[in-house]
Parts: structure tokens; C-alpha cells; sequence
């Protein structure tokens, strides 16, 4: 199997549960900062309708719905970056490596979402969820990641 291909086995759970554990992140922050979890939730959609879904303050399938797939189509790609990066390093099985590399690819995350791609490409949640918020976003998907690679290692707790 090549390493690609393994990293992207390795990363479809630490990247579905980096879905889940993000949107609500999201969704927690957007509530708290402008009252409405829906429209951060809605926020990533823009990158289908180009407009500023993140205004749309109630659940639909267009614009909440897609809104999660994008997010955890992007949850997925940061975990298989996470996967091929743990890989690469030498003693890659110490847990400091593995949240090391679960922050270290978090922050590559924020600086790829918010300093590198358009404005197109950015995740939309700052129109809804932001400083702090926004820091949770991000630890959500540090926090994601590491607890994943950390269960397929046997060393959290499982019933």
C-alpha cells in the first residue's frame, strides 16, 4: 500500500470525527457571538452559492447541509496532511509527536484558510464565529485529530 493511500485510510476517522467535533465548535461559537449556531454552520457554504450564506440564520439543506460537507470534506484533507505528516517522522508512535503534528497541522490549517487561499476559498466562519471562536475551531480540529491517532494506538480509554 502506498503512503498516500494509507494516510487516507488512517485519516477517514480522525477526519469524520474532526467533522463533527469542528461544526459543533463552530456552531458553539457562532451562538455565542451572534446568537445563531445555524448561520456559522451555514458560513462554508458561500464557497457553492458565492454569496454570504452565513446571513441565512435558519437550518437548509442548501446552505446547512452543504455547509457541513464542505467542512468535512475539508476535515478530511487536513487529517490525510495530519496522517502523511506523522508518517514522516522519526518516532511518529510518542504521543508528543502525534499532538505536536495534530497542532502543527491545525495551525497550517488557519494559515492556509486565512492568509493563503482566496477569500472564495476561506472556511466563511469569520463572518459568524470570530477570535476566540475561531481559536476553538482550530483546537477542535487539533484536539480531533490527536484523540483519533491516539484510539487507533490503544491509548485512550475505549468501551
Amino acid at each position: 500500500m502506498s503512503g498516500w493511500t494509507r494516510a487516507v485510510r488512517s485519516a477517514v476517522p480522525g477526519g469524520m470525527l474532526a467533522g463533527v467535533v469542528t461544526s459543533s465548535a463552530a456552531a458553539l461559537g457562532g451562538r455565542q457571538q451572534t446568537g445563531s449556531a445555524v448561520a456559522a454552520l451555514n458560513a462554508p457554504s458561500h464557497i457553492v452559492h458565492g454569496e454570504d450564506p452565513a446571513r441565512v440564520e435558519r437550518p437548509t439543506a442548501g446552505h446547512t447541509l452543504v455547509g457541513l460537507l464542505v467542512n468535512t470534506a475539508a476535515t478530511l484533507f487536513w487529517a490525510t496532511v495530519f496522517e502523511k505528516a506523522l508518517d514522516s517522522i522519526e518516532g511518529r508512535h510518542k504521543p508528543s509527536a502525534i499532538w505536536a503534528t495534530a497542532a502543527g497541522t491545525a495551525a497550517a490549517a488557519y494559515v492556509t484558510d486565512y492568509h493563503l487561499v482566496p477569500r472564495k476559498l476561506r472556511p466563511g466562519y469569520e463572518r459568524r464565529a470570530t477570535g476566540p471562536a475561531l481559536l476553538g475551531i482550530y483546537a477542535a480540529l487539533a484536539l480531533s485529530l490527536g484523540v483519533a491517532a491516539s484510539m487507533r494506538r490503544g491509548w485512550v480509554a475505549r468501551r
